[in-house]
């Protein structure tokens, strides 16, 4: 009987110690303070970040939604790597969960003094069944540290329509 009691317990520990592969690490879950629209920044030790551009705009392709982002992110005494921008589209009207994006700040396109300023141009493709009114869509977008903490910044922007 303890023999058995042993392999199922090896068997259990096995599968907690070493999970089936799965996709959950290319999406972020993040219990903080924030709430769409509605968000308090924090510094964390040394750690600040600024939010300098953010700009987004959404075409229809025929076939599905492709959403252009252009994001500028200063990051103040933090080795690279340490932060991440977290993206949310939102439709203003419709209570929705957000579509949700995380970009690693880990290629930095330049120095100045403390600060590392990350800079990219993004594009996704949204499914239709996603997209209910495009004209309503918001983005925010919340720089956090790699792991979870506090929001370090915030910004929010109305989704541009282009056709």
């Amino acid at each position: 009987m303890f023999r058995g009691f042993s392999l199922c317990l090896a068997a259990v520990l096995a599968t907690t110690l070493a999970p089936a592969v799965s996709r959950a690490g290319s999406f972020t879950f993040g219990f903080d303070f924030y709430h769409a629209g509605s968000v308090r920044t924090h510094s964390w030790g040394d750690l600040d970040a600024d939010i300098e551009e953010l700009e987004a705009e959404l075409r229809y392709t025929g076939q599905d939604w492709d959403l252009v982002v252009h994001y500028e992110v200063e990051v103040e005494d933090a080795p690279v790597g340490r932060c991440e921008l977290v993206l949310e589209v939102v439709d203003r009207d419709f209570p929705s969960p957000p579509i949700r994006l995380t970009l690693p700040l880990d290629q930095p396109r330049k120095y100045d003094d403390d600060e590392i300023i990350y800079s990219a141009r993004i594009s996704t493709r949204i499914a239709p069944e996603h997209v209910r009114d495009p004209g309503r869509l918001r983005l925010h977008a919340y720089v956090l540290p790699v792991g979870g903490g506090p929001t370090l910044d915030h910004d929010s922007t109305r989704i541009k329509l282009r056709r």
